[in-house]
């Protein structure tokens, strides 16, 4: 355990130490962040209560497809802490990216082993790409130590295989989607996993086909429960909107 704590101090020591250099002179912050947070300091100042985030680049019918409002909410934190201040709100978020490696460290172990938990947590400490994208604003960029979060549920689930961690998992999925609609793909690739892990689908011979196992639907539920329960902020505006 105390291998574990000094593990912990020097990396997140080190993710903060590379991530400090030239901040200022290499901070992204420009039409997307400060239109972001423009919107957030009205909300704060009217008070004012949102279901849905900034529309995303895919549109329909010239309809814009509309992503979590969870984005302003989350981004608001970070803009309070450091008084709407670009450089200081900036500098809370990276400050606060750099405590994803706990929880990524701890899930890997469980998922795999200490030497695959370190090697992970030292690639998101040390990738130039982990470091440039964990010191600015932006919707996809808080995905990546949020997602640490998701792995540590996943170690739990794989630990102790109970249902209310397939529920957490599934539901934490749901609310990290608001943040970015590329989750569909990691939201997929979970259902598939899962699925296969509880023995959801079995071949069919000779055909090789799946079809649904029935003794095992209640893990099915579980995981599309604990989703709409996460993405239920846009299920509840598409309803509202009838669609």
């Amino acid at each position: 355990m105390k291998n574990q704590v000094y593990i912990f101090i020097f990396l997140i020591i080190s993710f903060i130490a590379f991530r400090s250099l030239h901040f200022v002179e290499v901070l992204n912050f420009s039409f997307d962040q400060g239109h972001g947070f423009t919107h957030i300091l009205e909300m704060w100042r009217n008070k004012e209560i949102t279901l849905v985030g900034p529309a995303s680049s895919i549109s329909a019918d010239n309809k814009q497809l509309l992503q979590g409002s969870i984005i302003y909410y989350f981004m608001l934190v970070f803009a309070l802490l450091g008084k709407f201040d670009p450089i200081i709100s900036s500098y809370i978020f990276m400050l606060f990216s750099s405590l994803g490696i706990i929880p990524l460290y701890l899930g890997m172990k469980k998922l795999a082993n200490q030497k695959v938990a370190l090697l992970m947590v030292i690639l998101y400490t040390l990738l130039p790409m982990f470091i440039d994208y964990t010191r600015f604003f932006f919707g996809p960029n808080f995905l990546i130590p949020l997602s640490t979060i998701l792995i540590y549920l996943m170690g739990l689930y794989k630990q102790k295989h109970k249902d209310v961690y397939l529920f957490f998992i599934f539901a934490y999925t749901g609310i990290l989607m608001q943040f970015h609609y590329q989750l569909a793909i990691v939201l997929s690739i979970l259902f598939i996993y899962y699925s296969l892990k509880v023995k959801l689908w079995i071949p069919v011979f000779p055909s090789m086909k799946l079809r649904v196992n029935t003794g095992m639907t209640k893990p099915l539920l579980i995981m599309i429960r604990g989703f709409c329960v996460g993405f239920s902020p846009m299920i509840l505006f598409e309803l509202k909107n009838q669609f």
